[in-house]
């Protein structure tokens, strides 16, 4: 039989087998590492491009609102809706629903049966 050279017999040791396999399992560990954060990247890019749409999309909105309110159909109907404004020769009618009117009345009687016993107490009876 012939003799195996030092660099054969160092290949078919049993400790560069469990070194090699270690060295190995590192390697396998590092590319499992890189490949997650390279997934969380890719999540977080898809969520990050979501919300840049959503954003786009309410920036648009705005621009919408914004261009409406510079109208003179919102400048109208803001100022009969808030500043109680008509323009001339305009007729304005407003419409009361009755259970306003007897909320009306019932805050008038109110007052008058509050000063009717406030006067008795005051004469005593």
């Amino acid at each position: 039989m012939e003799e195996q050279s030092f660099f054969q017999k160092f290949l078919r040791s049993p400790f560069t087998l469990i070194g090699g396999l270690i060295l190995f399992l590192m390697i396998l560990h590092n590319i499992w590492g890189i490949t997650e954060r390279l997934l969380s990247f890719y999540y977080e890019k898809r969520g990050l491009e979501t919300k840049i749409a959503e954003l786009q999309k309410r920036n648009e909105d705005i621009k919408k609102e914004i261009n409406y309110t510079e109208t003179e159909g919102f400048l109208e109907r803001e100022g009969k809706a808030r500043l109680n404004l008509k323009k001339p020769g305009e007729e304005v009618a407003v419409i009361v629903e009755e259970e306003e009117v007897m909320r009306v009345e019932g805050v008038e009687q109110d007052f008058w049966n509050k000063m009717f016993s406030s006067v008795l107490s005051l004469l005593k009876f």
